[in-house]
C-alpha cells in the first residue's frame, strides 16, 4: 500500500479506500492525464476507421502464414467486415488454392514459411495474380528488412504484431 500511495503521489494523485466491516475494502485512486497526440489523432482516426472498412467489404483476401494463431487473429478482425478470409499454412497450400481461386483481392503473406522463403514464394503469386497487391507480414520489423522485402516487390509491409485499425489501414490503402 505504501508504494501505491508513493506511486499516486509522484504523479500528482491520491489513493484512498472504502472498508466495510466484514465485507472488505475497496481500493480507489486517481492519477491526472491528458490525451497523448497519438490518442488525440486515434479519436480522430474514426472517420478514416470507416472508411476503409467500407473500402475491405466484399473482398477476398488470402493469409500465407504458417502460425493459425494469425488465422484466427485475421479472421477475427475482420469477422464484421463482410471479407471472405482464405488461409494457406504453407507455400504449397497456397499454390493450390491459387489454382483454385482466381478472383483474390489481396495477399497477406508470411515471409518465413517452412517450405519457401515469403520472397520466392512473391514471384509464384505474381505469375498466378499478376497486379494484386502482395503485403509482407512478419515480425522483421527493421528499417533494413522493410526495404528489403518492399525492394523485392512486396507492395506493403506489415509488421506484426498488428491490431485492426493497422491492418484496416494496410488493406484499404490497397483495395
Amino acid at each position: 500500500m505504501s508504494i501505491s500511495k508513493e506511486l499516486c503521489r509522484l504523479l500528482g494523485g491520491k489513493i484512498w479506500l472504502r472498508s466495510d466491516l466484514g465485507k472488505g475494502a475497496t481500493f480507489y485512486f486517481k492519477i491526472p492525464y491528458e490525451l497523448s497526440d497519438a490518442q488525440v489523432a486515434d479519436n480522430d482516426a474514426s472517420y478514416n476507421i470507416k472508411t476503409s472498412i467500407d473500402k475491405i467489404a466484399g473482398k477476398k483476401i488470402l493469409i500465407i502464414d504458417d502460425s493459425s494463431s494469425v488465422h484466427i487473429l485475421i479472421e477475427g478482425l475482420l469477422k464484421k467486415e463482410n471479407v471472405k478470409v482464405l488461409k494457406a499454412a504453407t507455400g504449397k497450400d497456397a499454390l493450390e488454392i491459387m489454382s483454385q481461386e482466381s478472383d483474390v483481392d489481396i495477399v497477406l503473406m508470411d515471409i518465413q514459411l517452412p517450405d519457401i522463403d515469403g520472397v520466392q514464394l512473391l514471384q509464384e503469386v505474381r505469375g498466378f495474380y499478376g497486379n494484386v497487391p502482395v503485403i509482407a507480414q512478419t515480425a522483421n520489423v527493421f528499417d533494413e528488412d522493410r526495404d528489403r522485402f518492399l525492394t523485392a516487390g512486396f507492395d506493403g509491409f506489415l509488421p506484426k504484431p498488428f491490431g485492426k485499425k493497422e491492418l484496416l489501414e494496410m488493406l484499404s490503402a490497397f483495395l
